[in-house]
């Protein structure tokens, strides 16, 4: 499963799985392949953490609160995710690609 797979049925999921990408998987992006893995058990060989499901649920609604309440995109989404992922810290208009 992709990363962008998983952020479109975010609120499907349960809540208390982590996200895990392979390791080297660098840079993370939507494409990026991931598992989910219930919270407290160990990822198979070769994956390393990205991100709580809780806590990526948590970005968009910040994404939306900060943006007057707008869905993100998938594409968007998908960032929001990777920079809290790699920042702790959320995604501010300043700090999108413009692209």
């Amino acid at each position: 499963m992709l990363l962008h797979d998983v952020i479109a049925d975010i609120g499907s999921k349960p809540r208390t799985s982590v996200i895990y990408v392979r390791e080297g998987s660098v840079p993370v992006t939507g494409a990026t392949e991931v598992i989910l893995v219930h919270d407290g058990e160990a990822p198979p060989d070769g994956w390393t953490y990205l991100l709580e499901l809780w806590i990526a649920q948590e970005v968009l609604e910040v994404w939306s609160a900060w943006r007057d309440e707008r869905t993100p995109s998938l594409a968007e989404a998908c960032e929001a995710v990777v920079f809290y992922a790699e920042n702790d810290a959320y995604l501010s208009d300043e700090d999108e690609d413009p692209s």
